[in-house]
């Protein structure tokens, strides 16, 4: 055991303090910086859009816009069946999240919890597909599909991740 001194802890130097409270300023200056490099394409993406032609060919750029428009949102709305593609997303997403999670799940557990010969060489099989970029498997998979009737059609984007995913087996097994 220690002795108590009486004595109050040391306070910090009025010369560690300004270092701490430069250091600080600093990063938050260079974080800043960041910031508004990434934050500037997507300003000028949402300021062009309620341009109009006319002001987005402009030669010196404006950059905001004088006067705002939201003809370009309505036209594309109107010019694309919005809802239709917008349904269509929402169902094959929908889709992908309860096949993959379903199925990746069910091997995750199979893997993690159940003891059963050979599961660490069969789990390894699967991490290795990863290995295999996705462009050497396209084109026999587009033959897969011509061959069931899939093409055209949604079944390709949504049935394969009902046979899992092997990252997300991998997550799942952690």
């Amino acid at each position: 055991m220690v002795a108590a001194t009486g004595s109050a802890p040391a306070s910090p130097t009025r010369r560690g303090l300004g270092r701490r409270i430069a250091n600080v300023f600093s990063t938050h200056i260079v974080l800043i910086a960041i910031a508004v490099v990434f934050a500037v394409p997507a300003l000028a993406l949402v300021a062009s859009s309620l341009k109009t032609l006319a002001q987005n060919t402009k030669v010196p750029p404006e950059w905001i816009p004088n006067p705002f428009t939201g003809t370009n949102y309505r036209a594309a709305v109107e010019v694309a069946p919005f809802a239709h593609l917008l349904g269509n997303t929402v169902v094959i997403v929908g889709l992908q999240v309860l096949g993959v999670t379903l199925s990746s799940a069910a091997v995750g557990y199979g893997f993690g919890v159940v003891r059963w010969p050979g599961r660490n060489s069969v789990f390894m099989l699967v991490i290795a597909t990863m290995l295999v970029p996705y462009e050497v498997t396209l084109i026999p998979q587009y033959i897969l599909f011509g061959k069931f009737g899939w093409l055209n059609t949604f079944y390709p984007l949504i049935v394969p991740y009902f046979f899992g995913v092997p990252i997300y087996i991998f997550l799942f097994r952690q």
